[in-house]
């Protein structure tokens, strides 16, 4: 390749790199073209139609969609998930697809968009490291590095709630992989806040769940 080739390869790889970065600066888009911007000024375009756009969750103030532009600068939607929404894979500042409608809310003479979401699908194919089918029921603690009395009755349900024999609340939970997050007061918002590594052995009959690996903090249920 002679020089003259070597500057027009060049240059071209400039303009394709400028158009690219262009774009990601000016859009925050996400399935299809769709923006939460775009949504906030043009609601009109979007008003009572089901859509799907791409968005990281945010468990803030019950729920919250936010998409982010090239420069960090974030956009966010109000968001309503239903009690038949699968949300055992949601994770708080995780992306993904959500499919819903986009609604108008007046409040108090405020008036404001929120999305009401139908369904949401995760970015990548491995569905199955969020299957919780294995923790539904009733487990009782029969070992412990440490006195876990208190906790000795954990119970999982099929819409993400958790009982634990020592709190008065109902708890929310979601894996994924190996990790069990746990947040016991309002479901999502931060599920770090607490968050253990598990196994099952014994033809999943027996549940390990280890706290602090460094602490070595271990308990083990059996399924009732």
């Amino acid at each position: 390749m002679d020089k003259k080739q070597k500057r027009i390869t060049a240059v071209a790889i400039i303009i394709i790199s400028l158009v690219i970065i262009v774009i990601l600066i000016l859009t925050m888009t996400g399935s299809g073209g769709i923006s939460i911007q775009d949504i906030k000024n043009n609601p009109e375009k979007y008003l009572d139609k089901t859509i799907t756009l791409t968005a990281s969750y945010s468990g803030a103030s019950n729920g919250y969609l936010i998409q982010e532009d090239f420069f960090g600068n974030t956009e966010g939607i109000k968001v309503e998930i239903g009690e038949d929404v699968d949300i055992s894979m949601l994770l708080h500042g995780r992306e993904y697809h959500w499919t819903g409608t986009v609604v108008q809310i007046t409040d108090n003479d405020n008036t404001y968009l929120r999305f009401v979401v139908q369904e949401i699908e995760t970015l990548y194919e491995d569905d199955g490291r969020h299957d919780t089918s294995k923790l539904i029921g009733t487990w009782k603690l029969i070992e412990s590095s440490e006195d876990y009395g208190i906790n000795k009755i954990w119970i999982f349900y099929e819409n993400n709630s958790l009982k634990i024999s020592s709190s008065p609340d109902w708890g929310s939970y979601m894996v994924d992989a190996d990790k069990m997050y746990f947040n016991p007061f309002t479901p999502f918002t931060d599920p770090y806040a607490m968050s253990y590594t598990y196994y099952f052995t014994e033809n999943d009959t027996k549940l390990t769940i280890d706290e602090n690996a460094e602490r070595d903090l271990i308990r083990v249920y059996v399924r009732q």
